[in-house]
């Protein structure tokens, strides 16, 4: 099997890259998958209604607190469109810079989602190495039982866990590590309960923030 992949990043509005992706779909059989990642540098620049229609899909029904958009002010966000204008949205990713004191730094994820119909073909992970290249120190959670805890097990340099929740964390040491895990532990929800406190569970990658979360990390 080959992969091809293509990157051509443009300064223009915000950061974008376009990624074909050959995927083997069966013995001698390549299907292309067009993927356009764009990096915004606030909500301003995204369609936050598409994007909260995006985590609810992705996440089994489950939605965004009512005031997501005003509590949390990220250092970027990853979007994963599709169509001629980017006008479909299929995956992405929300990332914190959190105030800290000088000489403790680090970034946090506070959600990582594909749709269910975009899932199981690599969506998650280019988005994931996308917020690896703007956030080298990076730390996320998940709930126990969610089902992609190994794989955030085998991208992550290290974990804790606490009553509630998994933390991770990749490039982080001393004191900054500790902070985030502090950050990461304390941090209210920002998704709804599940219904019936059954956490829904889909094909795809999990988000970070909570659990279940399906599809995210």
């Amino acid at each position: 099997m080959s992969l091809s992949f293509v990157t051509n990043d443009t300064y223009l509005l915000f950061f974008v890259i376009y990624i074909p992706k050959f995927i083997n779909t069966a013995p001698g059989n390549l299907l292309s998958i067009d993927m356009t990642i764009y990096v915004c540098r606030s909500f301003a620049e995204i369609d936050t209604g598409k994007f909260s229609e995006m985590v609810e899909r992705g996440f089994g029904g489950r939605t965004l607190c009512g005031d997501y958009f005003d509590k949390i002010s990220p250092n970027y966000v990853v979007l994963d469109t599709e169509g001629e204008a980017g006008e479909i949205y299929v995956g992405g990713a929300v990332v914190e810079r959190p105030p800290m004191p000088a000489g403790v730094h680090f970034d946090y994820m506070d959600k990582l989602v594909v749709v269910p119909e975009r899932q199981g073909n690599g969506r998650g992970r280019a988005i994931f190495n996308r917020v690896q290249m703007e956030s080298p120190e990076l730390c996320w959670r998940a709930r126990d039982g969610n089902p992609w805890l190994e794989w955030y097990k085998g991208i992550a340099d290290d974990r804790t866990q606490d009553s509630q929740w998994h933390i991770f964390w990749r490039g982080l040491y001393g004191g900054s590590r500790d902070a985030a895990v502090n950050y990461a532990a304390t941090k209210p929800e920002t998704l709804s309960p599940p219904a019936n406190g059954i956490i829904p569970v889909t094909n795809g990658i999990l988000l970070p923030g909570e659990m279940g979360e399906f599809p995210g990390t």
